[in-house]
């Protein structure tokens, strides 16, 4: 496989790595979720969308933590923009813009918040991307 063809290949890995971890939390599919994350300590670093603190642990904690957060929101959307990513053989840090929007009844009303987002991953045994 030619540098062009894998460079192409990783970054459509990536975004359906970065799309999966939007679409699960939608879904409140949380054993999808966990998929999106390579085995072993993970860091989440949210605190520019409101977080008190960066999470490091394991991505069941991370889960778990998203699960609890949006536990009140009747909908969430989570999606992403501007995508850049460096790969360097077993390792990708990608950035994009990430916007989530919020509902609760009975208002209607939406809250969202935008923000440039930075994600480190390595390739899984498999080959699939996982985030770290």
């Amino acid at each position: 496989m030619n540098d062009t063809t894998r460079a192409l290949l990783d970054r459509a890995e990536l975004d359906e790595v970065m799309n999966r971890y939007a679409a699960s939390i939608d879904l409140r599919d949380w054993l999808r979720l966990r998929t999106a994350f390579a085995d072993g300590e993970i860091e989440a670093d949210f605190t520019s969308m409101g977080v008190k603190q960066v999470f490091r642990g394991h991505a069941e904690g991370w889960v778990d933590a998203v699960r609890q957060t949006i536990t009140g929101f009747d909908a969430t959307q989570h999606f992403f923009a501007n995508h850049s990513a460096e790969v360097d053989s077993n390792r990708a840090v990608d950035t994009r813009y990430m916007q989530r929007a919020t509902s609760s009844a009975p208002s209607t009303t939406r809250s969202a918040a935008t923000t440039p987002a930075t994600w480190s991953g390595r390739r899984r045994g498999g080959g699939s991307p996982g985030i770290r």
